[in-house]
C-alpha cells in the first residue's frame, strides 16, 4: 500500500514540463497492489478538497479507479460550493503487464479490446467552469446554462456514440442586453454510427421555432485508432434553416439588429479538396440598432435605430469562385447594389477560404441616394446621422493589384458625435476612387460659425492601405468637451503617414495655427466619475479586449503655434516638438517650447520671459514645467516675478520682487496694492503671524477668484481678507473682520496725477458669548481709500462712524 497526505501540488512543476498549468492545492492519495506478478490487481483513490487551476476554482476533486481480472475501471468527480460540476466514468479490458512490457500495442490495444468513456455534466451556468473554455464560446458565461452527456465505445465492435446537449439562454442576469426575455434555447443531438457522425440542433424563441440544422460528419475512429493519426478536419456536410426569426430575440444579434430573418445555408463537401457552399438571405423589415447598459442595472438604452429597409442577399463558393449578390431598398426610397466575384483557395489544406494568388476580381457597387445613417447605424459615438451617399464604384483585374474607378459623393451630411457632444453639420465631400487608392475632395463641416475642411488621399496597393496625406485647414472651428466649446481652432495641419502591418507611424505638422480659448467660469460641471464613489450593484456588458493597434505620430510646428484667451486674458506663441504614441494607452513625449505671451495674475498682467512644458512619455502626461514671467509695477521701474517649476499635477510657484521684502505675503501685497504696508485691521499676535503661509494661500485662492470674475465685472473685481481678532490675554478667538476692496485703477483719467486708486470696505462680526470685546485693537465698520501719487507718495484716509477719521500721508521709495 502506497499512501501520501497534503501534498503539495505546487511540487508538479519539479517534475513535469514547464509549460504545464498553474495548480494548486493539497492531495490526499493511497494506492493498494495485491495479486502475483504478471497478475497483478490494484485499486486506489485520489481527493483535492482545494483544487486550484489557473485560478479557476477551489474545486472539489476526487477519483476512484481499480484493476483486476483484466479490467481497467476508473471515476473523476468535480463540484464545487453549489453541487456537481461534471463526472466523468472509463472502463478498458486490457492486459497491463503486456502494454509495460510493449507500449507500442497501446493504439492497437484500443482497436481490438472492449473499451467505454462516458462523461454528464448537470445543467450548469458555464462561467462555473474555467475561464478559458467559457470564452471559447461566449463573452456572457453567467447568461448561458449547459447540460450535455456523452458516452463513446469501441473496442471489439465498431465505435459508436451518442451526445445530447441542451442550451439555455438565462433572463435573470443583467449582464445582458437583450435576447433573454423570449427564453431562446437550443438543443443538439448527434449520434456516431459505421464511421459518420449525423447532428441535429433545433433553435426555439418563445414558442417558435426559429432554427432546423442538420450535419454529417466522416468520423472513422476506428481508422484513427489504427493508424494512431487524426485528420485536422472531416469532411463535413450541412444544411441550416431559420424560419422568421425575430432578430430582436436572439442573443448577441439583437444588440445590432431588429426585425424578422429567414436564412438557408447549404455547404457540402467543407474540408476536403472540392467543397461547394450557397446561402442567402432575407428581411423585409430589417432595421439596424445600436444598444447600451443604462445607468441602472438591467436598463437599456437604444442609442440607434433605423427605420425598417427592404435587403436580399446571396452568395456561395463554386469552382474556386466566391461570389456575392446584395439588394438593398432604404426607407427613404433610395437603394444599394453590391455584385461581386473574386477567386478563392478552398481545399483540405485551407480549411478556411483564402484570397486566391492568381485570377481576376470582377465587382461593382452603386449608391443610389443611399442613407448615410445606413453605413454609420453600428459606428460607436456617432448618432443623429443625416446625409445621402451618390455614385458608384467598380474594381477590376488581376486579384492581387485590382484596379479601382469611380467616385461617391456625399451631401446634407449631418453628425453627432457623442463622445464629444459635438454636432457637425452641414457635411459634404467626394471619395474619388482610381488606380492608386482613393482621394478625398472638399470633405467640409461646420458647428456653430467654424468650419474644417479636409482633403487628402489614401493610397492602396496589393489590396492594403499603404500610405496617407491629407491636409486639414480650420476656420475658428469649435473644439468640444461635454458639449461646451473648450477651444476654437484656426490654421492648417497636415498628416503624412505610412501603414504597417499592426499600427501606423506618421507625422503631423502644424503651420499658422491659432488656438482660441474661451472663458472656462462658464464651463459645466464636469461630470466624470468620481474616484471614490462607487455604484454597488450595477454591472456592465464585459468588455472584450482586442489585440492593439498602435499609432505613432510625430508632431512638429513649422511657425510658432498661438494659444490665446480673451476672456481670460492670456496670449502665449509657442513651439511644439512631441512624439505621441497610442496602442493601449496614450502617453507623449518631447518639448512645448514657450516664447512669449502674457497672462494675469489677480488682475495684474505678467509678460512671459522664458517657458517650457517637457513630457517624458509618461501615460499620466505630468509635463515638468517651468516658467518665468514678470509684471512691471505701475509708476516705477520695479517689478514682480513668478517663477513656476516642477510638475504640472503640483507646480512650485514662487513670487519675487525687485522691491526688498521679507516674505511673499510682501510681495503678493506689492502685486495688488502697489505697496508692501499690511492690509489695516489685519492683527498682529503671535497667533496671527503664524498663520502667514496660510493667509498667502487664502490670498492666492481669492485673487484667482477676483480673476475670474473681472471677465464678468470689468476691472472692478473685489479681493476679500477674512481676519479673525484674538484676545489680548490668552490669544482666544476675538471677533471676524470682512474687509472687501476694489482696484478702481482703470476709471482713473488720463490726466489727473494720481497712478492708483483703492477702496476698502470692512465690516466686523461680533462674538456671540456677549461681554465686551477685548481685542487688542478695536475693529470698526468702516472704508478706507488709498492713492499712489507720482514719487511713491501714498495717502491713507479712514473713515469709522459715528466720527472717527485718519489721514496719513507716507513716503515709499
Amino acid at each position: 500500500t502506497l499512501s501520501t497526505g497534503a501534498m503539495d501540488l505546487t511540487l508538479l512543476k519539479l517534475i513535469l514540463e514547464e509549460d504545464m498549468p498553474n495548480v494548486r492545492g493539497y492531495a490526499d492519495a493511497s494506492i493498494r497492489f495485491s495479486g502475483p506478478i504478471d497478475a497483478p490487481a490494484f485499486k486506489g483513490n485520489i481527493k483535492i478538497p482545494g483544487f486550484i487551476v489557473d485560478r479557476w476554482g477551489p474545486v472539489e476533486l476526487a477519483s476512484d479507479f481499480r484493476y483486476e481480472y483484466g479490467a481497467l475501471l476508473a471515476q473523476v468527480r468535480m463540484a464545487d460550493d453549489e453541487g456537481e460540476l461534471v463526472e466523468s466514468e472509463g472502463s478498458l479490458l486490457v492486459d497491463l503487464v503486456n502494454l509495460a512490457q510493449n507500449p507500442s500495442e497501446a493504439v492497437e490495444a484500443l482497436a481490438t479490446s472492449p473499451w467505454r468513456v462516458s462523461v454528464r455534466v448537470p445543467p450548469r451556468r458555464l462561467s462555473a467552469y474555467p475561464k478559458k473554455l467559457s470564452e471559447l464560446l461566449v463573452p456572457d458565461a453567467d447568461r448561458l446554462r449547459l447540460a450535455a452527456s456523452f458516452t463513446l465505445a469501441g473496442g471489439a465492435f465498431r465505435t459508436r456514440g451518442d451526445f445530447h446537449s441542451s442550451i439555455d439562454w438565462l433572463s435573470d442576469s443583467s449582464e445582458g442586453l437583450c435576447g433573454s426575455e423570449a427564453h431562446p434555447r437550443a438543443t443538439i443531438r448527434a449520434q456516431l454510427n459505421d464511421g459518420v457522425t449525423e447532428l441535429t440542433m433545433d433553435g426555439v424563441v418563445g414558442d417558435a421555432k426559429v432554427l432546423d440544422l442538420r450535419a454529417s460528419m466522416a468520423t472513422p475512429l476506428d481508422d484513427w485508432l489504427q493508424q494512431a493519426k487524426v485528420p485536422g478536419w472531416p469532411v463535413t456536410q450541412i444544411s441550416a434553416d431559420f424560419y422568421d426569426a425575430p432578430m430582436e430575440n436572439l442573443p448577441y444579434l439583437c444588440r445590432y439588429a431588429a426585425g424578422v430573418l429567414s436564412a438557408q445555408l447549404k455547404a457540402t463537401g467543407l474540408f476536403s479538396d472540392d467543397p461547394d457552399l450557397s446561402f442567402s438571405m432575407d428581411s423585409d423589415e430589417l432595421r439596424a440598432r445600436r444598444l447600451e447598459p443604462g445607468r441602472r442595472a438591467g436598463m437599456v438604452n437604444t442609442i440607434v435605430e433605423t427605420p425598417p429597409s427592404v435587403n436580399r442577399i446571396s452568395g456561395g463558393y463554386h469552382d474556386g469562385v466566391g461570389d456575392l449578390d446584395m439588394d438593398m431598398r432604404w426607407w427613404n426610397g433610395g437603394s444599394t447594389t453590391i455584385a461581386a466575384k473574386v477567386p478563392l483557395i478552398w481545399d483540405s489544406r485551407h480549411p478556411a477560404p483564402e484570397l486566391a494568388k492568381k485570377g481576376d476580381v470582377d465587382a461593382n457597387a452603386n449608391f443610389d441616394r443611399m442613407p448615410l445613417q445606413a453605413v454609420l447605424a453600428w459606428m460607436a459615438g456617432v448618432v443623429n446621422v443625416e446625409g445621402i451617399l451618390q455614385g458608384s464604384v467598380t474594381a477590376q483585374g488581376r486579384v492581387q493589384d485590382p484596379k479601382l474607378s469611380g467616385s461617391v459623393g456625399l451631401t446634407d451630411g449631418r453628425v453627432d458625435v457623442r463622445a464629444v457632444g459635438q454636432t457637425l453639420e452641414n457635411v459634404a465631400g467626394r471619395a474619388i476612387f482610381d488606380e492608386d487608392g482613393v482621394a478625398i475632395r472638399d470633405l467640409k463641416v461646420t458647428d456653430t460659425n467654424g468650419s474644417a475642411n479636409l482633403d487628402g488621399r489614401v493610397g492602396i496597393k496589393k489590396l492594403r492601405l499603404n500610405e496617407a496625406d491629407f491636409v486639414v485647414e480650420a476656420e475658428n472651428f469649435p473644439l468640444r468637451q461635454e458639449g461646451s466649446i473648450i477651444a476654437r481652432l484656426a490654421g492648417t495641419a497636415r498628416l503624412r503617414a505610412k501603414f504597417e502591418d499592426e499600427g501606423l507611424d506618421g507625422e503631423v505638422t502644424l503651420r499658422n495655427l491659432l488656438l482660441d480659448i474661451p472663458e472656462t467660469s462658464a464651463a459645466p460641471q464636469d461630470l466624470a466619475p468620481h474616484p471614490e464613489v462607487f455604484f454597488i450593484g450595477e454591472d456592465y456588458e464585459p468588455v472584450r479586449k482586442s489585440g492593439s493597434y498602435f499609432v505613432n505620430l510625430t508632431v512638429r510646428s513649422e511657425d510658432r503655434l498661438v494659444i490665446r484667451s480673451k476672456d481670460q486674458g492670456f496670449y502665449v506663441e509657442a513651439t511644439a516638438k512631441l512624439d505621441t504614441q497610442m496602442a493601449e494607452e496614450f502617453s507623449v513625449a518631447g518639448t512645448v517650447t514657450l516664447h512669449t505671451g502674457n497672462f494675469k495674475v489677480f488682475g495684474k498682467r505678467f509678460e512671459v520671459r522664458s517657458g517650457s512644458m517637457i513630457f517624458d512619455g509618461d501615460p499620466e502626461m505630468d509635463a515638468k514645467v517651468d516658467l518665468v514671467a514678470r509684471h512691471s509695477l505701475r509708476g516705477s521701474n520695479d517689478d514682480v516675478t513668478v517663477i513656476v517649476s516642477g510638475r504640472l499635477s503640483d507646480p512650485t510657484i514662487e513670487f519675487k520682487s525687485s522691491v526688498p521684502t521679507t516674505s511673499q505675503a510682501q510681495v503678493i501685497a506689492l502685486l495688488v496694492t502697489g505697496t508692501t504696508r499690511q492690509q489695516r485691521g489685519v492683527n498682529t499676535s503671535t497667533a496671527q503671524a503664524s498663520q502667514d503661509t496660510t493667509n498667502f494661500l487664502s490670498g492666492v485662492a481669492a485673487g484667482l477668484f477676483s480673476a475670474s470674475l473681472q471677465s464678468q465685472f470689468g476691472g472692478f473685481a473685489p479681493t476679500f481678507g477674512i481676519t479673525q481678532g484674538q484676545t489680548s490675554v490668552d490669544d482666544t478667538e476675538g471677533d471676524t473682520a470682512v474687509q472687501v476692496g476694489f482696484n478702481v485703477d482703470s476709471v482713473i483719467p488720463d490726466n489727473v496725477p494720481i497712478r492708483g486708486l483703492y477702496v476698502e470696505g470692512q465690516f466686523v462680526a461680533r462674538r456671540s458669548e456677549g461681554g465686551p470685546n477685548t481685542t487688542a485693537q478695536a475693529q470698526r465698520p468702516g472704508f478706507l481709500i488709498e492713492a499712489l501719487w507720482p514719487l511713491n507718495f501714498v495717502t491713507t484716509g479712514t473713515f469709522a462712524p459715528p466720527s472717527n477719521w485718519s489721514l496719513d500721508v507716507t513716503w515709499e521709495p
